[in-house]
Formats: C-alpha cells, sequence, structure tokens
C-alpha cells in the first residue's frame, strides 16, 4: 500500500493534467495494466491522458474496454483527491475531465 496523496501532490497532477501531450509521444497501451498496478497516481496520470488522446484520435472506434479504464481511473483519482481536498468526488472528477 501507499500513502495517500498530499495537496502538493494535487496542484502537480493537476499542473499536468493541463499541460498537452509532447505529439512525439509514443504510449504502449500494451502496458496499461503493469502502470496501473504500480498505483502511481503521476504514472496514471500519464496512462489518463494518453486514453483520452486516442479517444479523441478516435471517435466512435475508441475501444469500450479503454473507455472503462479511463472512467475507472478518473473515478479513482477522484475519489483520493476528493478526500483530501474536502470536496465532492464529482466536482473533482468534472474538474478532472474539463482539464483533459
Amino acid at each position: 500500500m501507499r500513502h495517500l496523496i498530499n495537496p502538493k501532490e494535487i496542484k502537480e497532477i493537476y499542473k499536468f493534467l493541463k499541460k498537452p501531450l509532447p505529439e512525439s509521444d509514443i504510449f504502449d497501451f500494451k502496458g496499461i495494466k503493469e502502470i496501473l498496478y504500480l498505483n502511481d497516481p503521476q504514472k496514471t496520470i500519464y496512462v489518463l491522458k494518453h486514453l483520452q488522446a486516442n479517444k479523441e484520435s478516435t471517435g466512435e472506434k475508441f475501444s469500450k474496454n479503454y473507455q472503462e479504464i479511463l472512467d475507472k481511473i478518473v473515478f479513482h483519482l477522484s475519489q483520493e483527491i476528493a478526500f483530501i481536498s474536502k470536496k465532492t468526488t464529482e466536482s473533482v472528477q468534472k474538474e478532472i475531465l474539463k482539464l483533459l
């Protein structure tokens, strides 16, 4: 188990969410499971940004499995941030999705 994220890490997460991915950045979607098992919020955000970029580029062809992973990442991340920041999970989810 890891410690909960702290307010400083929350700011870093939001800052990273605001930044666009470099166009030269290549992501191996086969490694998603391994990255998520690490339970590292920074690496999870990286996966989230790539899934969202893939969703925007593929449109209706975006895999249902990837959509479920994207939804779970947003849900779990927003729960932890909401707990630490004393905000509602829904407001944090909206903020995360808006920043993507």
